[in-house]
């Protein structure tokens, strides 16, 4: 073997040895490190004037998810007061609230004149808001299942179309009056055919269901003289084709 490579064989266990020692299980002092290696054992000054505190963090966090929400809701508010939401066929609902309509082209609601005039009946339809959304078997697949059964069952061959859950807010004192009257929905292009026949399937808190026939001869609308909320303050209508 020739010098050098001897030479650099021995250097080279030296260093191993000398790692080994460091990166050993054991402790080492870092002031040994730097007087024995030659290198300048340096203080590192950590600036810690920009970190916050958990409190300060908490604060910081919550105030920007309390701005994603609040930015959430104006943009459901924005979306449920669109005239085209509210308007059907030139009528714009009469109802106050949230119209948030995709598939449906649109809802429009006025009380009737006749019920609320009777002697009995003390509910004023002025005072009633809403929050209308739309749903499908998968978000309301109890619901939705009781309206296929009801609907094919009276007309076997029925399409079933998008349907709309109607959430009735009623000021206090007045938390069990109903509302009803006219509704007009605009049908879905997918439910939509030349010459078709529709109805609406009304499905109410408690296992009660109603059927009514279109009463108007527009093709783009349906017009139904419905009870809203029967029991409770939720009620689901689907729009169906009956031909």
């Amino acid at each position: 073997m020739r010098k050098t490579t001897k030479s650099i064989i021995i250097a080279g266990v030296g260093t191993v040895l000398s790692l080994g020692v460091i990166l050993g299980t054991g402790s080492f002092d870092l002031d040994v490190m730097a007087r024995t290696s030659g290198i300048a054992r340096t203080k590192v000054e950590v600036d810690t004037s920009h970190y916050e505190s958990p409190e300060e963090l908490a604060n910081r966090t919550q105030e920007r998810v309390d701005a994603e929400a609040n930015a959430q809701r104006q943009a459901i508010v924005a979306e449920g007061s669109k005239v085209e939401n509210r308007t059907v066929d030139g009528v714009t609902s009469e109802v106050k609230g949230l119209y948030l309509l995709d598939e449906i082209k649109g809802l429009a609601m006025a009380p009737s004149k006749e019920y609320y005039k009777a002697e009995s009946n003390t509910t004023d339809p002025s005072h009633v808001e809403i929050t209308a959304y739309e749903t499908d078997a998968k978000k309301s697949p109890q619901a939705y299942q009781c309206v296929t059964e009801v609907a094919t069952q009276q007309y076997p061959n029925a399409v079933i179309g998008p349907s709309v859950n109607v959430q009735y807010k009623w000021p206090a004192g007045e938390e069990d009056s109903n509302f009803v009257g006219t509704f007009k929905f605009g049908i879905s292009d997918s439910l939509k055919k030349d010459g078709g026949k529709y109805a609406v399937v009304s499905i109410y808190p408690g296992g009660f269901y109603q059927i009514y026939k279109d009463t108007d001869d527009n093709p783009d609308t349906i017009t139904i003289d419905a009870l809203g909320n029967a029991q409770g303050n939720l009620a689901m209508y689907t729009l169906i084709r009956i031909d």
